[in-house]
């Protein structure tokens, strides 16, 4: 029996992917030529689909890449040559802020802090053209609520701000029109193998990036989206994952419902946490992640609940960089089934009873 999936990354998949893959292969359109006409009905047709099921604004540019991480780098490239401050309490965001300050040419500041406070934009108090935060941070199981987003744009009304919501995209409702560039890769909320990511950009962002107008690379922003506002692409696209992601999308009910169970989901794993005595790595609810939740114990303890999880057939993910030991993290992402959460959680109960905390 194949295990369940619980890892927080790449996560578990649509249960219905099979089908859709087994659809796709009759129907032509897995070679299309990506400068043809059928192509271009072809990604007008899934860029309309994602923005009605996504609720991204209709005036916001979506762009495809690889993966977050090429995100990563077109981003401080794209949209700031200078006044650039990466804002991080985990291990992805200083990963992020890492492969920035080795390829930019410019300064780079960076503000820190504590997974246990929500951040405060007034605790800022330098130039800034460009914002890099990490909406969903993989690494803690923290985020930033819209109401700390909303809080940012007030306090940086000039400065665009970027968004890493790779563990939230599809998951949760997002501020879009908060927020100048988002972007997410596709194998977390969902539901996809890796290898696809999205960029969603607003106007703003596109008017910053002429002003720059930085072209020196192949996937250089302006480069991407002269191909991308006529429905092209600058390389051959992974046809497949597009499509799929068309199909996930298609049959998904509204956003809002999506939300609604991802938070009650989310408040269900806390109770359990409370009734066998578990800890969350950041206790302050205010700063939780509802698609990541995040547990801290002892090394040992850890590595048997590891063990004993993969036995009964589910999969976790250990903790991450310094934390890699001493926490485990467990996926809430709408793409896991109902019964897969009873069947774990009975499984998680049972060990508790035969190896309990305290």
């Amino acid at each position: 029996m194949n295990p369940t999936s619980f890892q927080v990354g790449p996560g578990p998949l649509n249960p219905h992917l099979i089908e859709y893959i087994e659809d796709a292969y009759p129907k032509n359109i897995l070679s299309l030529y990506h400068r043809s006409l059928p192509f271009k009905h072809f990604l007008e047709d899934h860029f309309s689909l994602f923005k009605e099921k996504l609720l991204i604004p209709q005036d916001y540019q979506i762009i495809l890449c690889s993966s977050a991480t090429e995100c990563w780098n077109i981003i401080p490239r794209s949209f700031a040559n200078q006044h650039l401050v990466h804002v991080y309490n985990g291990g992805l965001g200083k990963k992020w802020f890492q492969k920035t300050q080795s390829a930019h040419p410019h300064p780079i500041s960076q503000y820190t802090f504590p997974s246990e406070e929500e951040f405060s934009p007034k605790d800022i108090d330098l130039p800034c053209k460009l914002l890099c935060l990490v909406q969903n941070e993989t690494a803690n199981g923290t985020q930033l609520r819209p109401q700390s987003i909303l809080q940012i744009r007030k306090h940086f009304p000039d400065s665009l701000i970027a968004l890493d919501a790779s563990s939230s995209l599809g998951g949760i409702l997002l501020p879009w029109e908060q927020g100048d560039i988002w972007f997410a890769s596709v194998q977390k909320c969902l539901g996809l193998p890796a290898g696809l990511a999205l960029m969603i950009v607003s106007p703003r962002a596109i008017e910053r990036a002429l002003q720059i107008n930085e072209r020196s690379q192949y996937n250089s922003f302006l480069n991407l989206l002269s191909h991308f506002q006529k429905y092209e692409t600058p390389y051959t696209p992974n046809i497949l994952l597009i499509y799929l992601l068309g199909r996930i999308l298609s049959h998904r009910p509204p956003m809002e419902i999506i939300h609604q169970q991802t938070l009650e989901r989310y408040h269900e794993w806390i109770r359990f946490f409370i009734q066998h005595k578990w800890t969350c790595m950041v206790q302050n609810p205010r700063t939780h992640s509802y698609t990541v939740l995040s547990i801290s114990a002892q090394a040992k303890w850890i590595k048997s609940l590891h063990q004993y999880s993969e036995k009964m057939g589910y999969l976790l993910s250990q903790g991450y960089g310094v934390h890699q030991n001493n926490s485990l993290r467990i996926a809430n992402f709408p793409e896991i089934q109902e019964k897969h959460i009873i069947g774990l959680k009975k499984e998680l109960a049972n060990f508790s009873e035969n190896n309990p905390l305290h």
